[in-house]
């Protein structure tokens, strides 16, 4: 049942990840990662609120933090663009890295408190 819970939440945040990258960057148009930064924040401030629920069960902690949230937020394409960015870039690299590592961590603690 765990692995279950698990690939269901993964194939949704998946979807949802690809989806939202898609809606994001038909509207901004910009050559900045600006999905990925959107998506990992909000996946990071959902985490930390879920996170702090003390209610929260083992598996809802799977389907959700485990399964969709871990396919929703994503590090390997944080990497790929940080790589892209920086051949064309330093700038940009920079603001990018300082913003998703900020904005996440700061996301999550936000959300712990609510």
């Amino acid at each position: 049942m765990n692995i279950l819970l698990v690939c269901l939440g993964g194939a949704l945040g998946a979807l949802c990840r690809y989806w939202m990258s898609k809606w994001i960057n038909s509207l901004l148009k910009s050559r900045f990662p600006f999905a990925t930064l959107i998506i990992n924040i909000l996946g990071s401030f959902v985490l930390g609120y879920t996170f702090s629920l003390s209610h929260f069960s083992f598996n809802h902690s799977l389907f959700l933090q485990t399964g969709f949230l871990g396919a929703f937020t994503t590090f390997s394409t944080f990497t790929v663009e940080a790589i892209e960015l920086s051949k064309s870039r330093k700038r940009g690299l920079i603001l990018y890295v300082a913003l998703s590592l900020f904005l996440s961590l700061s996301f999550f603690y936000i959300g712990t408190v609510l």
